[in-house]
């Protein structure tokens, strides 16, 4: 007890007091939901019986696919531009930064009339199985869609904090594991993904408090969630109280994914030990493995910005004429 009030003595300056206020302001909107939470809600035991487990069920989807996805691409993409010498790789460092630029509903929009095309395959199943069986296929294909959107845009979360923690990284670690034999593939499997764990996981966690956050895209492509759940109930249903109560449980799961990403870091932290140590010296790829590198980088940003720019621009166009 002793050590902690020496502690919390040591830690109380400006700087910690400021801290302190401002957070309990932005706590207030959280202790607002809380406070209501013993206020009687008249539909919320129905909606604990029937609604409740498909937005749990539609946000934990929607975590897991986007958060993956993102990883998948941000990882990828910023190794490549960090690590990798090709054609366009100064070019490509900034434009995988674009797709962070369109917010989640309006590349949503842009993508519109995407299901739209698998109605052919919806009627295929309808004819040759059952009504059943293209209901189940058409909720079920919300959720890829949803996700492979979300991340497109979401990723650069990941890029900027792998880019950043790839470039800083010492080599004299990477000259290390190739003389004890390990190749580029060998090397970031081992050396350069471990040290970049914990700016990695940090980015994935800014994906998932965007995704648990979004009501645009979900709403467009009627993706059952948390917040589209907190609208609903809120504005056609009338009842503010159990609103708040779905909110309150959207906090909890938030609590839930900041816990578990605090227990995957493990407070791991990497510096460098000298002033004076080489930057890392870039793989330099040959041209079958250029091309695919430009081709890795080019799917994100064309999914992410340039499809929804070009549409929107086309759309705009055709409006102003």
């Amino acid at each position: 007890m002793r050590h902690l009030k020496q502690e919390f003595r040591f830690k109380l300056n400006a700087w910690t007091a400021s801290s302190l206020i401002i957070g309990l302001f932005l706590f207030l909107p959280m202790a607002e939901v809380l406070w209501h939470l013993t206020s009687p809600a008249e539909n919320w035991e129905h909606m604990r019986d029937t609604v409740l487990g498909r937005y749990l069920k539609g946000s934990i989807i929607l975590v897991l696919g986007t958060g993956t996805l993102s990883l998948l691409i941000g990882v990828s993409t910023a190794w490549l531009v960090a690590c990798c010498e090709f054609p366009g790789r100064k070019i490509f460092e900034w434009l995988l930064i674009l797709p962070l630029a369109i917010p989640t509903y309006i590349a949503a929009y842009a993508y519109f009339d995407l299901l739209d095309r698998l109605t052919p395959l919806l009627i295929w199943v309808r004819t040759n199985f059952s009504q059943d069986a293209m209901t189940w296929l058409s909720d079920m294909m919300l959720y890829p869609v949803t996700i492979v959107v979300l991340a497109a845009v979401l990723y650069p979360y990941v890029y900027l904090v792998a880019r950043a923690t790839f470039t800083q990284q010492s080599n004299q670690c990477m000259e290390a594991a190739h003389t004890l034999g390990h190749g580029p593939y060998s090397t970031f499997w081992r050396v350069a993904l471990p040290m970049a764990r914990p700016a990695i996981i940090g980015g994935v966690a800014l994906v998932i408090m965007e995704t648990l956050n979004d009501y645009g895209a979900v709403e467009h492509f009627n993706v059952p969630t948390f917040t589209t759940g907190i609208f609903r109930t809120w504005l056609s249903m009338g009842d503010l109280q159990g609103a708040l109560r779905l909110a309150a449980c959207l906090m909890a799961l938030i609590l839930l994914f900041l816990m578990l990403e605090k227990w995957l870091r493990f407070g791991a932290k990497f510096h460098k030990n000298s002033q004076a140590d080489r930057p890392f010296q870039r793989y330099k790829l040959g041209q079958t493995k250029a091309g695919l590198a430009i081709l890795c980088c080019m799917i994100p940003l064309v999914i992410g910005f340039l499809l929804p720019l070009s549409r929107l621009t086309y759309w705009a166009s055709l409006t102003a004429g």
